[in-house]
């Protein structure tokens, strides 16, 4: 993340040459003696100077800080600066003089958690973490500075009025011209497994057999829709007494005997992590409107041990957001498409989509900053899935999702393009054998026998 200079601090050095360490008595008149019911009875009040050998960092762990207002404009500047102090209780929130904007006092986390450059939201506020205090020489500096700018503020004395810095104004930061990113989506269709087959084809004899006009169940359509995500999670969730659950588990093999190979789009993911990560040490997002397809490949990435992160919240998007230079930073993030954060995620060059269901705000939220970015979407061919993508690009008409199963794809969608007025066909399409550009591009692997096509296209943004 990028550090931001504090606006309190950028003022001042433009327009003075205040020292911290300067004596801060030169900044305040003398006080007049406290009087029942006048107004300015309390201007004394304010931060006071740490006792000798008093250790601020004793209980405490102690940030500086940028803040703002929490807002939906597109366009947003820091408000201010100050510094977050966080003991074993709480986390409270102080401006540039030190005056308490508002605190944190219940929270799930260890203090130990708060690390620079993660983003909170506390009172209202958007506060990004900056340097740590370390030394007691720091906060120190800090609290006289702190005095210096609350005796400036508040003070209503004119005598002394060129011996103080200007008043403090909050600063827009500097214009910058927008950088080019470069977007590049690849749409993944796979040949379904040979047990993902064998399901899916159970689940297509079992509809066509009922009768005329017979009422089905959500069940057959969402275990088809599971089988195409992995086979091993339709235990899990369909009604064991129904009779197309009954006839699968006859066949279908235990979970834990199950392989990477046992569903198409699980085997690509693995492949892609692989290539994107183990090989080029790129990041990779990975979202999908499952927990147990995200626990599966959690267990692989541990298995080999790349480090990943579960995203719930925007506190977990701040530590994914930490520079790639830390050894422990994760190179995977984890996200459900049913709970998203809406912090933007930073440093992450590659999104992996396992489900087509996202719209298009989910995909804005979700896509990374980085200046290549690229998004792979999985498809699995040749079933309700397929069919469902060539609804979304309007290759076939919106009809249930039932007579989808019951009458699985026709054609395969690339065949379906020459005669149609799809966006799709401003796609670019490649066919097998690859060649070495997009192989090179999109980190595929060649040896990956179920990619029986791939749609690419690249798009400039500001």
């Amino acid at each position: 993340m990028r550090r931001s200079k504090a606006p309190s601090i950028r003022k001042m050095a433009k327009n003075t040459s205040f020292d911290s360490n300067a004596n801060v008595n030169s900044f305040r008149s003398p006080s007049p003696p406290m009087q029942w019911g006048t107004s300015n009875g309390y201007q004394h009040w304010g931060p006071k100077n740490y006792e000798d050998n008093e250790n601020p960092l004793k209980d405490k762990r102690i940030f500086r800080i940028l803040w703002r207002n929490i807002s939906n404009r597109k366009h947003k500047i820091w408000n201010g600066d100050g510094t977050l102090e966080v003991t074993a209780a709480d986390a409270t929130l102080k401006d540039h003089t030190g005056k308490i904007m508002g605190a944190l006092k219940t929270f799930n986390f260890n203090p130990r958690d708060f690390k620079e450059h993660e983003l909170l939201q506390i009172a209202g506020k958007e506060v990004e973490l900056q340097e740590e205090f370390k030394t007691i020489e720091e906060c120190v500096a800090q609290r006289k500075q702190e005095i210096a700018l609350a005796f400036h503020v508040e003070s209503d004395d004119e005598e002394n009025n060129h011996n103080r810095p200007q008043k403090v104004n909050m600063l827009k930061a500097p214009k910058r011209a927008p950088v080019a990113r470069a977007l590049t989506e690849y749409i993944c269709m796979l040949r379904p497994a040979e047990l993902q087959l064998w399901a899916l084809k159970v689940c297509e004899q079992y509809a066509q057999a009922m009768p005329a006009g017979h009422q089905f169940s959500d069940d057959i359509v969402n275990i088809s829709r599971w089988i195409c995500d992995h086979p091993a999670i339709v235990k899990n969730h369909a009604n064991p007494t129904s009779q197309l659950m009954l006839r699968l588990l006859e066949h279908l093999p235990p979970a834990k005997e199950m392989q990477i190979y046992d569903s198409a789009k699980f085997e690509c993911i693995c492949s892609l992590l692989d290539n994107l990560v183990v090989e080029h040490g790129e990041r990779c997002a990975i979202i999908a409107t499952n927990a147990e397809i995200l626990d599966i490949i959690k267990g692989y990435c541990e298995y080999y041990g790349i480090i990943h992160i579960k995203i719930d919240t925007n506190i977990d998007v701040a530590r994914f957001n930490r520079s790639t230079s830390d050894v422990e930073a994760p190179m995977v993030a984890f996200l459900d498409s049913r709970k998203l954060p809406t912090q933007r995620l930073q440093n992450c060059a590659n999104l992996i989509v396992y489900n087509n269901d996202l719209t298009e705000a989910d995909r804005s939220l979700l896509m990374p900053v980085q200046a290549v970015t690229k998004i792979y979407t999985l498809i699995t061919t040749g079933c309700i899935e397929e069919r469902l993508f060539q609804r979304n690009f309007h290759l076939v008409e919106d009809e249930d999702p039932m007579d989808m199963l019951l009458r699985p794809p026709l054609h395969p969608t690339h065949e379906m393009l020459a005669n149609s007025n799809s966006t799709l066909r401003n796609w670019t399409q490649w066919h097998p054998p690859y060649s070495a550009e997009l192989l090179k591009a999109a980190c595929v692997n060649p040896e990956l026998e179920s990619l029986s096509c791939v749609f690419s296209k690249q798009t400039d943004i500001a």
